[in-house]
């Protein structure tokens, strides 16, 4: 049990610390950089909801990374970011969203040359 303690309380940790990232690179929205970090830090978010079936939220911050992306050059950001809303889709048991996101994912895949 204090193991499951433990645990739960690193996952708050962390979630915290992405929640002060998130605050502090929002209104740095002109620097790639921080863009693309920003999406990041919402995929890892969204994972870690996802690990916690709270489904809803995971998609929610999926969407906002996708769109954050959208911003900023790099077929490899969509592509995880697809890939992540796959998983969340399927969980959720919507397997045509899950299918359709795939699909997104193989083809960003095959864009950035990685193949």
């Amino acid at each position: 049990m204090n193991g499951q303690d433990g645990s739960e309380k690193s996952v708050e940790e962390a979630e915290g610390h992405f929640g002060e990232v998130i605050l502090e690179t929002k209104e740095e929205s002109e620097d790639q950089d921080v863009l693309q970090i920003f999406g990041q830090t919402l995929l890892v978010r969204a994972s870690i909801l996802l690990g916690k079936s709270l489904y809803n939220q995971a998609l929610e911050l999926g969407q906002q990374a996708l769109a954050v992306f959208s911003a900023v050059s790099g077929y490899i950001d969509f592509r995880n970011a697809c890939s992540l809303l796959s998983r969340i889709h399927r969980a959720m048991g919507d397997s045509n969203q899950a299918d359709e996101y795939e699909r997104r994912a193989e083809e960003y895949f095959r864009l950035e040359g990685i193949q």
